[in-house]
């Protein structure tokens, strides 16, 4: 069974918490996307208030920013286990894994659509796992886009075993796609969150 991780990429912490409470019972991960203007798109990313959010889920934190490795410990505080950050933002990688690994989480690096893999080649065996943009980094809603199929393999060959996520466009006929080419995470946003019955939605998903 395919790994589902709805993505949450909203402007107010009020809408995060709207959407974590509509599946926070139907997964064990929820991914949330922070986005700053190194994608010219702006999401809340405060993390202080997660620190008193009660819910059973497990959160992954998908860093669309500039400099990642600067806020990593707040989110580390605010209760945060999975941090995959993108190298577009990024001085120096080896840092930001360092970093991440200095607090004993999970570390991940994402690519955006434009991206060649040969960024993270080099780090493949110091990570937990790879996240591929299917569309443009930032705004959800976007349609998936064909090319990051031809990524998805080629992580896939370099990798070995490591988890693979996809992330942007994600619904039935995308997800079969990117997990016929390599994929074991799927991150979907609209899909699950515009359906009419989010658990059948995830369940559909999860069946690829």
């Amino acid at each position: 069974m395919i790994e589902v991780i709805p993505g949450i990429n909203e402007q107010t912490f009020s809408g995060i918490e709207n959407k974590l409470h509509l599946v926070e019972n139907l997964v064990p991960w929820v991914h949330l996307d922070i986005v700053d203007e190194l994608f010219n798109f702006s999401t809340f990313r405060d993390p202080v208030p997660f620190k008193n959010l009660k819910s059973k889920v497990k959160w992954e934190v998908h860093m669309m920013i500039n400099n990642p490795e600067d806020t990593v410990g707040d989110w580390v505080d605010a209760g945060f286990l999975r941090f995959i950050g993108h190298v577009e933002g990024m001085k120096d990688i080896g840092n930001f894994i360092k970093t991440v690994r200095s607090y004993k989480k999970e570390v991940g690096l994402a690519v955006d659509i434009v991206t060649p893999v040969s960024v993270i080649e080099p780090y493949l065996t110091k990570i937990d796992n790879v996240l591929v943009m299917s569309i443009h980094t930032g705004k959800s809603g976007q349609s998936f886009m064909s090319e990051a199929l031809d990524k998805i393999r080629q992580v896939r060959r370099l990798s070995g075993q490591m988890p693979i996520e996809v992330d942007g466009g994600v619904n039935l006929e995308t997800g079969k796609m990117a997990v016929e080419a390599g994929v074991t995470r799927l991150v979907s946003t609209s899909y699950i969150f515009k359906a009419p019955n989010i658990q059948n939605a995830i369940k559909i998903l999860q069946d690829h």
